[in-house]
C-alpha cells in the first residue's frame, strides 16, 4: 500500500547555505534564508528563531501560566476535559490480511495475530520517562512475499519516521532504523529491498542544508545505494521510488514526485540500469502546475495514474514508459472530484466528492479501468457527509479496511469482500453522542468576492438559538475536509453552538480548476470566510457570535481574517498557524518547499520559479508583513507545538509576542505551547472550547447523550 498520509509536502535536493548565486529574478539566496522579506528582523522578532534560549523558555513559561490561569477559571474546565475524554472513538483498528494471519495497530503497539489467534507484539509503543511523551507505530507495509513487515516509529507526532523491517515468523528486526521526514519508504516487489527518501537532518536542515535522495537498502547485505537524486537545480519537491519488471524480466524504476494528499503538479522519471552500474533515468512527466494528478501502481509494463490529463476532476490513465503512449482508464466525471486513489490487490480504491450536494461515495475500479463496484456512504448507515481514512491491505488481502466518521458520528470501520465485493461496516462500541440530536444542513452561498461557497452546517435540534457560530478553516492545497469527527466540533454543539464548515475556494472540492489560481490569490478566501460569517449570523440572529479557528495553513488562513479582514469574527484560535509565509519558505524544514501550495509557477524543466513576484505577492497576504494595517484587536487564543518541525513554534509565538506588543495591555492575547508535541500529538481542545465559554460566559455544558 503506497504512503497516505494528512501532510502536505516537504524537503528536496538543495542546500540553501551553499548558494550565494543570484537566482534568475535576481534574489539572493543566502540573503533570503536570513530572513531577508520576512518580517521578524522589521517587528524584532528573529530571537524566536531559537526556541531554547532563556528568554524564549521563560517567555513560553510565563504564557502558558496566563493562558493555563484563564482557561481553567471557567467553571466548565474540568467538565469540557473530562466530556472531550468521552468523545474518543472505540472502533475496531484496521486490518491488513496476510495468508499467515493479520497485522494492526492497537494502542500504539504493531500487533501480528497468527491463524492460530496468537497475538504477539512486534512493535511495542515506547513510553518516555519524566512526562517525555511516547514513540507510536504510525505506519506499516507487508512486504509482497509476506514474509516481512515494513514499519514506521513516530515520536510525539513529529514529521521523522524511523522504520524499520521485521521478520513475521521470529519478530526479529532485520533493518533499521531508516529515517524518513513524512512516510516514504516502499517494499521492492521481491521483498529484499527497501526504498526510501534519505533527508538531511534537523541540525543541518537548521544550518541551511537541504537533501532528499532516494536510496535502496538491500536486506540481505544490508548495503545502501543512492537510486535517484531530483535532476531540476535547487528542486523543490521530493520523490520517492518503486520498482517493476518489463516484458523482457528486467527490473526498472520509477520515480515519482510525492507529497501526501495535498495537491501538486505531476513529476515522474523511468530509470534503467546503465552501463555504469547506476540507474539512468528519463523523465515521463514534468509538469507545469496546470497538470495535477498522482502515481498510483504499475501493472504489465505501464504506469498508472490518477491525474487531470483527462479533465480537471481527474481521472485514471496508464501509461507506457518507453512509447509515452497514454491511455484512458477511468474519465474524469463531471460535478464529482476524485480526490483519492489506491491500488489494494487487483482493484484500485477510490473516493468521489460530489459537487453538487456535498456527499462522498467509494468506487473500485479493475486495473483495466472497469467499475467493478460503488456505494453511496449514505446508504451505508453512515452521513453521507464525512470523512475517508486511507485504505488498508495488502496484495493478496481478501479484505480492504478503512475507517469513516462525521462530524456527528465517531470514526466506524468498513470492510470490502475483494471475493464478493460485498462492504461491512463493523461492530464498535457507540460513544455517548446522539446524532439524531443535530440538524445537518448543506447550502451554496454567494460571496462578496463573487464566487459560490459550498458551507456544512451543524446545529442542535432542541429549539436553543445558537449563541455562537464555529467557522473552521482548514489549508486550501487541493485537500477536501469534509466536518469529522474532531472533538471541537461536538464539543462546540454541546457548549449551544452551532458549526459551519466552509468549501471555500483553493481547495480540492473544485477539482484542478478552483484550486490552482487562488492559492496565489488567497485575499478572496478572506472576503468568502466573511461572507460565510455574514450569512450565518442573519440567518439565526444578532445574538450570535462567530468564531474562526484552523489549523497549520488553516491557522494561515484564521491569522489572514484577523489581519486582512473587516472585524465579522469576534474570537480567533489559530492553531499550529503559519505567521509570515516568507519567514516559513526562509528558515523552518518545510516552508522551503511548500511553495506549490501557494501557486507558485513552474518552468519549462518542471521546476518551482522562487521569484521576486511569487514572493512580492505572497507578501500582500501575509499576517506578520501586514500587521501594520490592525488597528484593532479581539481575544485570540494561538496554539503551537514545542516540537513542530512542519510549522515551527517560533511562527505562532513570535506572532503573539508581536500582537501584545503592538496592543500594550489588552487582556486576551494567549499563546499555549504544547510540550512533546510535533505538528500533531496535540490535544488542545479543552483548552480551546473554555476559552471561547470564558469569553461568552457559558457556565453550563449541555450534553447532547444518547436517551
Amino acid at each position: 500500500m503506497k504512503s497516505i498520509v494528512f501532510s502536505f509536502l516537504l524537503i528536496t535536493a538543495f542546500s540553501l547555505s551553499a548558494l550565494a548565486t543570484k537566482n534568475n529574478c535576481g534574489n539572493n539566496i543566502d540573503d533570503l534564508k536570513h530572513g531577508k522579506s520576512s518580517a521578524f528582523p522589521k517587528l524584532g522578532l528573529t530571537k524566536f528563531r531559537d526556541i531554547t534560549t532563556p528568554e524564549i523558555i521563560a517567555y513560553i513559561a510565563e504564557q502558558n501560566q496566563r493562558a493555563t490561569e484563564y482557561v481553567t477559571g471557567s467553571p466548565i474546565f474540568v467538565q469540557l476535559e473530562n466530556r472531550i475524554k468521552e468523545y474518543a472513538p472505540t472502533n475496531l483498528p484496521l486490518i491488513t490480511t496476510t495468508q499467515k494471519g493479520e497485522l494492526f495497530i492497537k494502542a500504539g503497539s504493531l500487533i501480528y495475530k497468527t491463524i492460530s489467534g496468537e497475538e504477539k507484539i512486534l512493535a511495542p509503543k515506547i513510553v518516555y520517562p519524566n512526562d517525555n511523551g511516547s514513540s507510536s507505530i504510525a505506519e506499516f507495509k507487508v512486504s509482497p512475499d509476506e514474509s516481512k513487515v515494513l514499519y514506521s516509529y513516530i515520536e510525539n507526532g513529529k514529521d521523522l519516521n524511523h522504520w524499520y523491517v521485521a521478520d513475521l515468523d521470529t519478530g526479529k528486526v532485520i533493518a533499521g532504523p531508516m529515517d524518513v521526514r513524512l512516510s516514504d519508504a516502499n517494499w521492492s516487489l521481491n521483498s529484499e529491498t527497501v526504498y526510501y527518501t534519505k533527508w538531511a537532518t534537523y541540525d543541518e536542515i537548521k544550518k541551511g542544508i537541504y537533501y532528499a535522495h532516494n536510496y535502496s537498502h538491500d536486506l540481505r547485505t544490508g548495503k545502501e545505494t543512492l537510486v535517484f537524486k531530483p535532476p531540476q537545480k535547487d528542486s523543490h519537491e521530493f520523490y520517492a521510488i518503486d520498482d517493476f519488471w518489463d516484458q523482457n524480466g528486467n527490473k526498472k524504476l520509477i520515480a515519482y514526485r510525492s507529497q501526501g494528499t495535498a495537491e501538486i503538479p505531476l513529476g515522474l522519471y523511468f530509470g534503467e540500469m546503465g552501463q555504469s552500474g547506476q540507474y539512468d533515468w528519463k523523465p515521463i512527466r514534468i509538469s507545469k502546475k496546470h497538470r495535477l494528478g498522482k502515481y498510483l501502481t504499475t501493472h504489465e509494463g505501464k504506469i498508472i495514474l490518477r491525474t487531470t490529463e483527462r479533465g480537471g476532476n481527474f481521472g485514471l490513465v496508464s501509461v507506457d514508459p518507453e512509447t509515452m503512449e497514454t491511455k484512458t482508464l477511468v474519465r474524469s466525471t463531471p460535478k464529482e472530484v476524485m480526490f483519492l486513489a489506491q491500488r489494494m490487490g487487483k482493484y484500485i480504491f477510490t473516493q468521489y466528492y460530489n459537487q453538487e450536494n456535498l456527499t462522498y461515495s467509494l468506487k473500485v475500479f479493475g486495473l483495466d479501468g472497469k467499475l467493478a463496484k460503488s456505494w453511496e456512504m449514505g446508504d451505508l448507515e453512515v452521513p453521507a457527509i464525512g470523512l475517508f481514512s486511507a485504505f488498508q491491505g495488502s496484495r493478496t488481502s481478501e479484505w480492504v479496511y478503512f475507517n469513516y466518521s462525521s462530524a456527528i458520528t465517531a470514526p466506524e470501520t468498513f470492510r470490502v469482500n475483494l471475493t464478493k465485493m460485498e462492504i461491512e461496516k463493523l461492530p464498535s462500541s457507540p460513544i455517548d453522542f446522539d446524532p439524531q440530536l443535530v440538524s445537518v444542513g448543506t447550502e451554496k452561498i454567494k460571496t462578496t468576492a463573487g464566487s459560490i461557497v459550498p458551507i456544512e452546517t451543524y446545529k442542535r435540534k432542541d429549539g436553543t438559538k445558537p449563541l455562537f457560530n464555529y467557522v473552521f478553516s482548514y489549508g486550501y492545497i487541493g485537500i477536501i475536509q469534509p466536518g469529522w469527527w474532531n472533538q471541537f466540533i461536538q464539543a462546540t454543539l454541546e457548549l449551544g453552538g452551532m458549526v459551519t464548515v466552509a468549501h471555500i475556494t483553493g481547495g480540492g472540492e473544485g477539482g484542478r480548476d478552483g484550486q490552482l489560481d487562488v492559492k496565489a490569490r488567497r485575499l478572496q478566501t478572506v472576503k468568502e470566510l466573511e461572507s460565510v460569517a455574514k450569512h450565518n449570523r442573519a440567518t439565526e440572529g444578532v445574538v450570535q457570535y462567530q468564531v474562526i479557528s484552523g489549523r497549520s495553513f488553516g491557522g494561515l488562513q484564521t491569522l489572514m481574517n484577523l489581519v486582512k479582514g473587516s472585524g465579522v469574527f469576534d474570537f480567533y484560535s489559530p492553531i499550529v498557524p503559519v505567521t509570515d509565509i516568507n519567514e516559513f519558505f526562509n528558515l523552518t524544514p518545510f516552508g522551503p518547499f511548500a511553495l506549490d501550495d501557494f501557486g507558485a509557477n513552474r518552468n519549462s524543466m518542471g521546476q518551482v520559479a522562487d521569484t521576486d513576484a511569487f514572493r512580492k505577492n505572497i507578501s500582500t497576504f501575509s499576517p506578520l508583513q501586514n500587521l501594520d494595517e490592525l488597528k484593532s484587536i479581539k481575544p485570540i487564543m494561538t496554539f503551537v507545538s514545542h516540537d513542530d518541525e512542519r510549522v515551527t513554534p517560533s511562527q505562532g509565538l513570535a506572532a503573539t509576542y508581536a500582537l501584545q506588543a503592538k496592543f500594550p495591555g489588552y487582556p486576551y492575547i494567549y499563546v499555549y505551547t504544547t510540550k512533546n508535541a510535533g505538528h500533531f500529538a496535540r490535544s488542545e481542545a479543552a483548552y480551546q472550547m473554555a476559552f471561547i465559554a470564558r469569553q461568552l460566559g457559558i457556565k453550563e455544558l449541555k450534553p447532547l447523550r444518547r436517551k
